[in-house]
């Protein structure tokens, strides 16, 4: 989704580049291209597994609308660095976290349980009852969103 509301990716992406002062027209016509319909129904999304200096692992992921020209350029890329594709999957879990502060009136032990019961995989409470989630589901943040229980913004993402 273009709609940073509902796309954290996108959202904390676009803060990132507004603290790296990238220009706001270039982020606006940006954000046009990627809503524009007839243009997402062309784009490709393409996952390139590498292995660069020291046999470190690299899953690369992106969209692109011309596949030979993405894949020239990661090609490109992985060359200029040492780097080349290899499998390397097996070596990652798709993992997230999100970071909340409970609602007035929901404890500590209530978030814990909310965030297990929806399927978090690990939950660490910091002494100023911030919590940290980590799961492989992706609904995690909705589920709990549900639960009475408020999901920062970007804005406190690392």
């Amino acid at each position: 989704s273009a709609d940073p509301s509902t796309n954290i990716f996108l959202a904390v992406t676009l803060k990132k580049a507004r603290e790296n002062g990238v220009p706001k027209d270039n982020i606006e016509k940006a954000l046009a291209r990627a809503s524009d319909k007839s243009r997402q129904d062309s784009l490709t999304t393409l996952v390139y597994e590498a292995i660069g200096p020291g046999q470190t692992g690299y899953i690369i992921e992106c969209a692109s609308d011309n596949v030979n020209r993405t894949n020239a350029a990661i090609n490109s890329i992985l060359k200029d660095h040492g780097a080349r594709t290899a499998a390397v999957a097996y070596q990652f879990s798709r993992n997230g976290k999100v970071q909340f502060q409970p609602k007035e009136g929901v404890d500590n032990d209530a978030a814990f349980d909310a965030a297990i019961e929806v399927g978090a995989e690990d939950v660490d409470i910091d002494d100023e009852g911030m919590v940290e989630v980590s799961s492989k589901h992706a609904r995690v943040p909705s589920c709990l969103s549900n639960n009475a229980i408020s999901i920062l913004g970007p804005d406190r993402s690392r």
